[in-house]
């Protein structure tokens, strides 16, 4: 999944309207709660168009993820 997907433990944020969200990889809190979604698994539709129908699914993107 690391090739679709951000690896490791990290958190989702999404703004109000729900047009733009990502992914947080590094964050200090001084108090907060958290819980978990144990799921049993999950469904991913992936886009139809041409320039993600093209991409590399298999290139290595850690580096990219952590420069990031």
């Amino acid at each position: 999944m690391s090739s679709l997907n951000t690896a490791g433990w990290h958190f989702h944020s999404i703004n109000e309207d729900r047009t733009r969200g990502g992914h947080v990889m590094q964050v200090s809190i001084k108090d907060a709660e958290a819980s978990f979604d144990l799921m049993n698994g999950f469904e991913m539709t992936l886009f139809r168009e041409n320039e993600f129908q093209k991409m590399d699914l298999a290139r290595k993107v850690d580096e990219t993820i952590h420069h990031a």
